[in-house]
Protein backbone atom coordinates (compact mmCIF):
# COMPACT_ATOMS: atom_id res chain seq x y z
CA UNK A 1 0.00 0.00 0.00
CA UNK A 2 1.38 3.40 -0.94
CA UNK A 3 1.88 5.68 2.03
CA UNK A 4 1.03 9.36 1.75
CA UNK A 5 1.99 11.95 4.33
CA UNK A 6 -0.82 13.62 6.21
CA UNK A 7 -0.31 16.59 8.54
CA UNK A 8 -3.23 17.35 10.85
CA UNK A 9 -1.49 19.01 13.74
CA UNK A 10 -0.55 22.47 12.49
CA UNK A 11 3.20 23.01 12.78
CA UNK A 12 3.76 20.10 15.17
CA UNK A 13 6.70 17.90 14.26
CA UNK A 14 6.21 14.19 13.60
CA UNK A 15 8.16 12.36 16.29
CA UNK A 16 7.06 8.78 15.49
CA UNK A 17 5.81 7.08 12.34
CA UNK A 18 4.47 3.52 12.17
CA UNK A 19 4.36 2.25 8.59
CA UNK A 20 2.52 -0.91 7.47
CA UNK A 21 3.46 -2.57 10.76
CA UNK A 22 2.74 -6.26 11.26
CA UNK A 23 3.55 -8.49 14.19
CA UNK A 24 2.71 -12.19 13.92
CA UNK A 25 3.40 -14.78 16.61
CA UNK A 26 3.94 -18.45 15.84
CA UNK A 27 1.70 -20.90 17.66
CA UNK A 28 3.30 -24.33 18.06
CA UNK A 29 2.14 -27.60 19.54
CA UNK A 30 2.99 -31.29 19.62
CA UNK A 31 6.15 -33.18 20.51
CA UNK A 32 8.09 -31.70 17.57
CA UNK A 33 6.77 -28.19 18.24
CA UNK A 34 5.55 -27.82 14.71
CA UNK A 35 4.02 -24.51 13.71
CA UNK A 36 0.26 -24.79 13.77
CA UNK A 37 -0.77 -21.24 12.90
CA UNK A 38 0.20 -17.58 12.97
CA UNK A 39 -1.42 -15.21 15.45
CA UNK A 40 -1.85 -11.82 13.73
CA UNK A 41 -1.52 -9.57 16.76
CA UNK A 42 -0.82 -6.41 14.71
CA UNK A 43 -1.85 -6.57 11.08
CA UNK A 44 -0.86 -3.62 8.90
CA UNK A 45 -0.99 -0.53 11.14
CA UNK A 46 -0.14 2.99 9.94
CA UNK A 47 0.09 5.76 12.53
CA UNK A 48 1.79 9.09 13.08
CA UNK A 49 2.47 10.67 16.48
CA UNK A 50 3.12 14.40 16.76
CA UNK A 51 5.49 15.99 19.24
CA UNK A 52 3.80 17.07 22.47
CA UNK A 53 0.50 15.28 21.85
CA UNK A 54 -1.17 12.33 23.54
CA UNK A 55 -2.33 9.65 21.13
CA UNK A 56 -4.81 7.29 22.78
CA UNK A 57 -5.08 3.63 21.70
CA UNK A 58 -8.34 1.90 22.60
CA UNK A 59 -9.96 -1.42 21.80
CA UNK A 60 -11.06 -4.70 23.30
CA UNK A 61 -8.61 -7.03 25.03
CA UNK A 62 -6.64 -8.83 22.33
CA UNK A 63 -6.99 -6.05 19.77
CA UNK A 64 -3.20 -5.58 19.58
CA UNK A 65 -2.78 -2.34 21.56
CA UNK A 66 -0.04 -3.52 23.92
CA UNK A 67 1.74 -5.50 21.20
CA UNK A 68 1.89 -2.37 19.08
CA UNK A 69 3.42 -0.48 22.00
CA UNK A 70 6.00 -3.21 22.61
CA UNK A 71 7.06 -3.19 18.95
CA UNK A 72 7.34 0.61 18.96
CA UNK A 73 9.68 0.53 21.97
CA UNK A 74 11.62 -2.42 20.50
CA UNK A 75 10.69 -4.99 23.12
CA UNK A 76 9.37 -7.10 20.21
CA UNK A 77 10.62 -7.21 16.62
CA UNK A 78 8.16 -6.53 13.78
CA UNK A 79 7.27 -9.20 11.24
CA UNK A 80 6.91 -6.54 8.55
CA UNK A 81 6.88 -2.76 8.33
CA UNK A 82 8.88 0.00 10.00
CA UNK A 83 8.86 2.16 13.10
CA UNK A 84 10.57 5.52 12.57
CA UNK A 85 11.56 7.65 15.54
CA UNK A 86 12.95 11.06 14.62
CA UNK A 87 13.31 9.71 11.09
CA UNK A 88 15.40 6.66 12.10
CA UNK A 89 14.29 3.04 11.75
CA UNK A 90 14.04 1.88 15.36
CA UNK A 91 14.75 -1.77 14.59
CA UNK A 92 17.93 -1.01 12.64
CA UNK A 93 19.62 1.09 15.32
CA UNK A 94 22.98 -0.08 16.64
CA UNK A 95 25.30 0.87 19.50
CA UNK A 96 25.22 4.61 20.28
CA UNK A 97 22.07 5.24 18.21
CA UNK A 98 20.31 2.47 20.11
CA UNK A 99 21.53 3.88 23.43
CA UNK A 100 20.15 7.29 22.42
CA UNK A 101 16.81 5.72 21.47
CA UNK A 102 16.59 3.94 24.84
CA UNK A 103 17.14 7.30 26.52
CA UNK A 104 14.52 9.10 24.41
CA UNK A 105 11.72 6.49 24.55
CA UNK A 106 10.47 4.96 27.80
CA UNK A 107 7.50 2.90 28.94
CA UNK A 108 5.22 2.80 31.98
CA UNK A 109 3.91 -0.73 32.42
CA UNK A 110 0.42 -1.80 33.37
CA UNK A 111 1.18 -3.75 36.53
CA UNK A 112 3.14 -1.78 39.16
CA UNK A 113 3.55 -5.00 41.18
CA UNK A 114 5.31 -6.95 38.40
CA UNK A 115 7.28 -4.14 36.74
CA UNK A 116 9.54 -3.38 39.73
CA UNK A 117 12.40 -5.59 40.89
CA UNK A 118 11.43 -6.73 44.42
CA UNK A 119 15.10 -7.05 45.40
CA UNK A 120 15.97 -3.42 44.69
CA UNK A 121 15.16 -0.29 46.66
CA UNK A 122 13.27 2.64 45.20
CA UNK A 123 16.56 4.53 44.92
CA UNK A 124 18.15 1.75 42.88
CA UNK A 125 15.11 1.31 40.63
CA UNK A 126 14.80 5.01 39.77
CA UNK A 127 18.55 5.53 39.49
CA UNK A 128 19.30 2.50 37.32
CA UNK A 129 18.53 4.27 33.98
CA UNK A 130 20.92 7.05 34.99
CA UNK A 131 23.66 4.48 35.58
CA UNK A 132 22.99 2.52 32.39
CA UNK A 133 22.94 5.68 30.29
CA UNK A 134 25.97 7.10 32.13
CA UNK A 135 24.17 10.37 32.67
CA UNK A 136 25.73 11.33 35.98
CA UNK A 137 28.08 10.10 38.71
CA UNK A 138 27.00 8.46 41.97
CA UNK A 139 26.63 11.68 43.98
CA UNK A 140 24.67 13.46 41.26
CA UNK A 141 22.55 10.36 40.73
CA UNK A 142 21.40 10.38 44.36
CA UNK A 143 20.48 14.07 44.14
CA UNK A 144 18.59 13.46 40.92
CA UNK A 145 16.69 10.51 42.40
CA UNK A 146 15.61 12.74 45.30
CA UNK A 147 14.28 15.34 42.84
CA UNK A 148 12.50 12.70 40.78
CA UNK A 149 10.79 11.23 43.83
CA UNK A 150 9.59 14.67 44.86
CA UNK A 151 8.31 15.36 41.34
CA UNK A 152 6.12 12.23 41.35
CA UNK A 153 4.80 12.81 44.87
CA UNK A 154 7.10 10.63 46.95
CA UNK A 155 9.45 11.68 49.76
CA UNK A 156 13.23 11.21 50.00
CA UNK A 157 12.89 9.21 53.22
CA UNK A 158 11.22 6.46 51.14
CA UNK A 159 14.32 5.94 48.99
CA UNK A 160 15.57 2.88 50.85
CA UNK A 161 12.22 1.12 50.93
CA UNK A 162 11.54 -1.91 48.75
CA UNK A 163 8.53 -2.33 46.41
CA UNK A 164 6.57 -4.48 48.86
CA UNK A 165 6.60 -1.58 51.31
CA UNK A 166 4.69 0.71 48.93
CA UNK A 167 1.03 0.82 47.94
CA UNK A 168 -0.03 0.19 44.33
CA UNK A 169 -0.27 3.88 43.51
CA UNK A 170 3.14 4.56 45.05
CA UNK A 171 4.68 1.75 43.04
CA UNK A 172 3.30 3.24 39.86
CA UNK A 173 4.79 6.59 40.87
CA UNK A 174 8.16 4.84 41.16
CA UNK A 175 7.64 3.41 37.66
CA UNK A 176 6.83 6.87 36.32
CA UNK A 177 9.89 8.37 38.05
CA UNK A 178 12.04 5.69 36.45
CA UNK A 179 10.50 6.47 33.04
CA UNK A 180 11.24 10.21 33.20
CA UNK A 181 14.72 9.82 34.73
CA UNK A 182 16.48 10.10 31.35
CA UNK A 183 14.41 13.10 30.16
CA UNK A 184 12.69 11.12 27.38
CA UNK A 185 10.81 12.59 24.44
CA UNK A 186 8.19 9.84 24.17
CA UNK A 187 6.56 7.69 26.85
CA UNK A 188 4.34 4.71 26.13
CA UNK A 189 1.82 4.38 28.94
CA UNK A 190 0.46 0.83 28.72
CA UNK A 191 -2.76 0.91 30.75
CA UNK A 192 -0.96 2.68 33.62
CA UNK A 193 -4.01 2.93 35.90
CA UNK A 194 -6.00 -0.23 35.14
CA UNK A 195 -4.44 -2.15 38.07
CA UNK A 196 -5.02 0.67 40.58
CA UNK A 197 -7.91 1.53 42.86
CA UNK A 198 -10.36 4.03 41.39
CA UNK A 199 -9.48 6.49 44.16
CA UNK A 200 -5.83 6.46 43.02
CA UNK A 201 -6.39 6.51 39.26
CA UNK A 202 -7.22 10.22 39.07
CA UNK A 203 -4.06 11.10 41.00
CA UNK A 204 -1.85 9.17 38.57
CA UNK A 205 -3.62 10.62 35.53
CA UNK A 206 -3.21 14.16 36.85
CA UNK A 207 0.46 13.42 37.53
CA UNK A 208 0.96 12.28 33.93
CA UNK A 209 -0.68 15.45 32.65
CA UNK A 210 1.48 17.64 34.87
CA UNK A 211 4.64 15.86 33.72
CA UNK A 212 3.65 16.26 30.08
CA UNK A 213 3.25 20.01 30.59
CA UNK A 214 6.46 20.44 32.60
CA UNK A 215 8.72 18.15 30.55
CA UNK A 216 7.16 18.58 27.07
CA UNK A 217 6.46 14.84 26.86
CA UNK A 218 4.70 12.98 24.08
CA UNK A 219 2.47 10.05 25.12
CA UNK A 220 1.06 6.98 23.48
CA UNK A 221 -1.66 6.20 26.01
CA UNK A 222 -2.99 2.63 25.80
CA UNK A 223 -6.20 1.77 27.62
CA UNK A 224 -9.54 0.02 27.32
CA UNK A 225 -11.22 2.67 29.49
CA UNK A 226 -12.89 5.07 27.06
CA UNK A 227 -13.53 7.79 29.64
CA UNK A 228 -9.87 7.81 30.68
CA UNK A 229 -8.67 7.95 27.07
CA UNK A 230 -11.15 10.74 26.26
CA UNK A 231 -9.83 12.76 29.19
CA UNK A 232 -6.14 12.18 28.42
CA UNK A 233 -5.88 12.20 24.62
CA UNK A 234 -5.60 14.77 21.87
CA UNK A 235 -6.28 12.13 19.22
CA UNK A 236 -7.64 8.60 19.57
CA UNK A 237 -6.96 5.52 17.44
CA UNK A 238 -9.40 2.60 17.74
CA UNK A 239 -8.03 -0.91 17.17
CA UNK A 240 -9.92 -4.08 16.35
CA UNK A 241 -8.32 -7.47 15.66
CA UNK A 242 -4.88 -6.01 15.02
CA UNK A 243 -6.03 -3.20 12.74
CA UNK A 244 -6.74 0.50 13.24
CA UNK A 245 -10.38 1.10 12.26
CA UNK A 246 -10.79 4.79 13.15
CA UNK A 247 -8.61 7.77 14.07
CA UNK A 248 -9.84 11.26 14.95
CA UNK A 249 -9.45 14.14 17.33
CA UNK A 250 -10.66 13.11 20.79
CA UNK A 251 -13.62 15.50 20.89
CA UNK A 252 -14.79 14.49 17.40
CA UNK A 253 -14.45 10.75 17.92
CA UNK A 254 -16.12 10.75 21.35
CA UNK A 255 -18.85 13.14 20.21
CA UNK A 256 -19.71 11.36 16.96
CA UNK A 257 -17.96 8.02 16.34
CA UNK A 258 -18.26 6.87 12.73
CA UNK A 259 -17.10 3.26 12.54
CA UNK A 260 -19.79 0.74 13.64
CA UNK A 261 -17.35 -0.82 16.12
CA UNK A 262 -16.49 2.56 17.66
CA UNK A 263 -20.19 3.41 17.95
CA UNK A 264 -20.77 0.10 19.74
CA UNK A 265 -17.92 0.82 22.18
CA UNK A 266 -19.27 4.23 23.13
CA UNK A 267 -22.85 2.98 23.36
CA UNK A 268 -21.70 0.75 26.25
CA UNK A 269 -20.68 3.74 28.37
CA UNK A 270 -23.12 4.58 31.19
CA UNK A 271 -25.31 7.65 30.79
CA UNK A 272 -23.93 10.51 32.86
CA UNK A 273 -26.85 12.96 32.76
CA UNK A 274 -30.17 12.23 34.52
CA UNK A 275 -32.95 11.57 32.02
CA UNK A 276 -30.56 11.17 29.08
CA UNK A 277 -31.23 8.20 26.82
CA UNK A 278 -29.13 6.59 24.13
CA UNK A 279 -29.25 3.49 21.99
CA UNK A 280 -27.33 0.51 23.32
CA UNK A 281 -25.67 -1.46 20.50
CA UNK A 282 -25.32 -5.15 21.36
CA UNK A 283 -22.69 -6.84 19.20
CA UNK A 284 -23.39 -10.32 17.89
CA UNK A 285 -21.05 -13.23 18.52
CA UNK A 286 -17.51 -13.17 19.85
CA UNK A 287 -14.31 -11.51 18.72
CA UNK A 288 -12.78 -13.67 15.94
CA UNK A 289 -9.47 -15.35 16.64
CA UNK A 290 -6.40 -13.38 15.45
CA UNK A 291 -5.01 -16.71 14.23
CA UNK A 292 -7.98 -17.12 11.88
CA UNK A 293 -9.34 -13.64 11.05
CA UNK A 294 -12.39 -13.45 8.81
CA UNK A 295 -12.09 -12.54 5.14
CA UNK A 296 -12.95 -9.02 4.12
CA UNK A 297 -13.63 -6.54 6.90
CA UNK A 298 -12.50 -8.05 10.22
CA UNK A 299 -15.57 -6.60 11.96
CA UNK A 300 -18.22 -7.77 9.49
CA UNK A 301 -19.27 -10.99 11.36
CA UNK A 302 -20.46 -8.81 14.29
CA UNK A 303 -21.63 -5.73 12.37
CA UNK A 304 -25.36 -5.19 12.04
CA UNK A 305 -24.77 -2.80 9.10
CA UNK A 306 -22.62 -5.18 7.05
CA UNK A 307 -23.00 -5.32 3.29
CA UNK A 308 -22.05 -7.98 0.76
CA UNK A 309 -18.79 -6.22 -0.05
CA UNK A 310 -17.77 -6.39 3.61
CA UNK A 311 -17.52 -10.19 3.41
CA UNK A 312 -14.92 -10.18 0.64
CA UNK A 313 -13.06 -6.86 0.62
CA UNK A 314 -11.14 -5.35 3.53
CA UNK A 315 -11.76 -1.59 3.70
CA UNK A 316 -8.71 0.68 3.62
CA UNK A 317 -8.19 3.25 6.33
CA UNK A 318 -9.50 6.28 4.48
CA UNK A 319 -9.46 10.00 5.16
CA UNK A 320 -12.87 11.67 5.07
CA UNK A 321 -13.63 15.28 4.19
CA UNK A 322 -13.95 15.94 7.91
CA UNK A 323 -10.24 15.17 8.33
CA UNK A 324 -10.63 11.89 10.17
CA UNK A 325 -9.75 8.33 9.19
CA UNK A 326 -12.18 5.41 9.05
CA UNK A 327 -11.87 1.85 7.71
CA UNK A 328 -15.44 1.11 6.67
CA UNK A 329 -17.22 0.56 3.34
CA UNK A 330 -20.15 2.58 4.68
CA UNK A 331 -18.02 5.71 4.73
CA UNK A 332 -18.47 6.68 1.08
CA UNK A 333 -20.55 8.71 -1.29
CA UNK A 334 -23.31 6.13 -1.16
CA UNK A 335 -23.54 6.62 2.64
CA UNK A 336 -23.62 10.42 2.64
CA UNK A 337 -27.32 10.30 3.44
CA UNK A 338 -26.46 8.59 6.73
CA UNK A 339 -24.29 11.50 7.82
CA UNK A 340 -21.15 9.39 7.79
CA UNK A 341 -19.15 11.65 5.47
CA UNK A 342 -17.45 10.62 2.23
CA UNK A 343 -14.07 9.28 1.26
CA UNK A 344 -11.35 11.71 0.29
CA UNK A 345 -8.08 9.79 0.01
CA UNK A 346 -6.83 6.25 0.63
CA UNK A 347 -3.65 4.76 2.02
CA UNK A 348 -2.62 7.75 4.15
CA UNK A 349 -0.19 7.77 7.02
CA UNK A 350 -2.32 9.14 9.84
Amino acid sequence: MEIEAYEDSGSARTILSVECLKKYFESRSGVLSRQVRLVRAVDGVNLRVFEGETLGLVGESGSGKSTLGRVVIRLDAPTEGRVLFDGRDVHRLQKEELRSFRRDVQIVFQDPYASLNPRKSAESIIGEPLTVQQICDRRERRERVVRLMEVVGLTPDQMRRYPHEFSGGQRQRIGIARAIATNPKLIIADEPVSALDVSVQAQILNLLKDLQRDYNLTYIFISHDLRVVENMSDRIAVMYLGKVVEVAQSSALCGEPLHPYTRALFSALPVMKPGERKERIILEGDVPSPSNPPAGCPFHPRCRERMKVCETQAPALTRTVEGRFVACHLIGDEAAGKGLGRKEERGALI
